[in-house]
């Protein structure tokens, strides 16, 4: 009785007899571990299958997705309720629905083509030869349509594929998954590989390789770690420098609640500095950007932090701590990475002509691209020419007058100026190109995709902290890269950014604030 007194009458006593019976809670089952699994396995494998920017990955990863997905609405006996209840919890989930439509959109599109790409009879041939073309074919003008393209090399069908890839895994994540531990577990797996990745990277950066991990030739000389195009690489870097940063942040705070003196979060500091250095190593110049938008926010939210628990002690400590951070980083970075580089690569974007300023070829034909694309969606601004239909419709406007530059490039070959035809798949601006496949319709249903997760946001807003604000930060940095690069049409990209959304607000939602009994944890 006289413990039991004094338990109640000492707060600190109490909170530690609560932290005491927290660490034997129950086990996550076995069905939420399988939903582990396969969202690790969704998230983690893209970027080694060479940026699964080829058919055979997103067919992986698609699968993958399917499994998991169906895994949980499998009952495990014959009175098995779990099941009803996800079933429940998926035709609440406003994401859902928002993704039904997207889906059932381009489905229409895939079964209704205005045109055929028919080829001659060439082995081997390729999108970037002369060897095809379009035919029109029967159809229904009133519906939304399509290009009939091989399914290898792009159409609506492989473009409903990986719409449907995130949207799967989203939808799992939200439904499957009901303790913290379970998101905390994921956000370790991602920051590893991350580092694994960038560490790989480096290591080919160091070695001089002029092959992806030393065996598979790329078409693009500018590879950076398993990624063919370094660019992508950048953009898979920075969601996951920005998880890192919103990991330490929950550990410190963790920490704090429960006045520990060391917690885990220093592990997510070195991560952050690791994925720093790599994002600097691949010489991204948008990765770059992107990364360094993160770190300012990070060290911004680092002092509001400190602020906040009104301790001298704590901010010498955390001046000390990011002044250690910032000579090791320049350190490494100077002597293993090279400033240089990073210098040329941003100097090379804006170049000197005949005594004025003009952008590099690079950024002009990007913009050429853009005013093409924006052309493309107005000529069929309300369902678009279908989904994966970019690289066979925008030959059309690269052959315009005003276009030439993106049909014909010059170059010189022993004295004589001679040209390649530009085979353009990508329209280097994701939001433009989604435009002119999908129309006004697909936009405005990606725009209730986003809407949706901001709504939830706003219903959890009570339950935000700093660490929810970094992660949603690199993802929204993600969206804002789109509009200048084609960072989220690659699967393994988009699989990542979707995800790191679904688990962040899910991770809001099973807050003791809102969870409702047995869907939460004490972390």
């Amino acid at each position: 009785m006289g413990s039991s007194r004094s338990t109640a009458h000492d707060p600190v006593a109490a909170f530690r007899q609560r932290s005491e019976r927290s660490r034997s809670r129950e086990p996550i089952p076995g069905r939420e571990w399988r939903t582990i699994i396969g969202l690790a396995l969704l998230v983690m494998l893209g970027p080694w299958m060479l940026g699964s920017m080829r058919m055979w990955p997103q067919v992986i990863l698609f699968g993958i997705s399917v499994l998991t997905f169906a895994q949980l609405f499998i009952p495990a006996h014959r009175r098995d309720e779990v099941p009803k209840q996800y079933l429940r919890r998926l035709l609440r989930f406003p994401v859902f629905w928002a993704g039904l439509l997207l889906l059932v959109f381009i489905l229409i599109q895939a079964f209704n083509p205005s045109m055929r790409v028919g080829h001659k009879d060439i082995e081997g041939w390729t999108h970037f030869s002369s060897a095809w073309w379009l035919a029109p074919v029967k159809h229904i003008d009133w519906l939304p349509t399509s290009v009939d393209a091989p399914f290898s090399v792009g159409n609506a069908w492989r473009s409903l594929m990986n719409w449907a890839t995130p949207l799967l895994g989203m939808c799992t994540a939200w439904v499957g998954l009901s303790r913290r531990r379970s998101v905390i577990v994921l956000f370790w797996l991602i920051c590893l590989n991350g580092v694994v990745l960038g560490g790989v990277g480096l290591a080919q950066q160091l070695t001089g390789a002029d092959m992806i991990l030393w065996s598979y030739s790329s078409s693009n000389g500018e590879f950076f770690g398993t990624y063919p195009y370094r660019n992508h690489a950048g953009a898979y870097f920075y969601p996951i420098l920005a998880l890192s940063s919103g990991m330490y942040f929950y550990y410190m705070r963790r920490a704090h609640r429960r006045m520990q003196k060391s917690h885990p979060g220093i592990v997510f500091l070195v991560i952050g500095v690791s994925l720093a250095l790599t994002l600097a190593a691949c010489l991204s110049r948008g990765g770059i950007l992107m990364g360094a938008v993160v770190l300012l926010a990070f060290v911004l939210l680092y002092f509001v932090s400190i602020i906040m628990h009104k301790s001298f002690r704590t901010l010498i400590g955390g001046i000390v701590v990011l002044l250690v951070l910032l000579v090791g980083t320049s350190y490494v970075l100077v002597g293993i990475v090279g400033v240089e580089g990073i210098e040329a690569r941003f100097r090379s974007t804006i170049k000197e002509k005949d005594g004025n300023l003009e952008l590099d070829r690079s950024s002009q034909m990007r913009l050429l691209m853009s005013r093409a694309t924006s052309e493309m969606f107005l000529d069929r601004s309300a369902y678009g020419w279908g989904a994966g239909s970019y690289r066979w419709i925008f030959r059309n406007y690269q052959m315009k007058p005003e276009y030439d530059a993106l049909w014909r490039v010059h170059y010189k070959r022993k004295g004589q100026w001679r040209f390649y035809r530009l085979g353009i798949q990508y329209a280097h601006c994701d939001i433009l190109q989604f435009a002119s496949e999908t129309g006004a319709v697909g936009v405005g249903l990606i725009t209730a995709l986003g809407l949706s997760w901001l709504g939830l946001i706003l219903y959890y807003i009570r339950a935000v902290s700093f660490e929810h604000v970094m992660i949603l930060l690199g993802c929204l940095l993600a969206l804002v890269h789109a509009s200048f690069e084609f960072n989220l049409s690659n699967p393994s990209v988009l699989v990542l950014v979707s995800l790191l959304v679904a688990l962040t607000v899910t991770w809001l939602r099973l807050n003791p604030r809102f969870a409702n009994k047995g869907e939460t944890d004490s972390l």
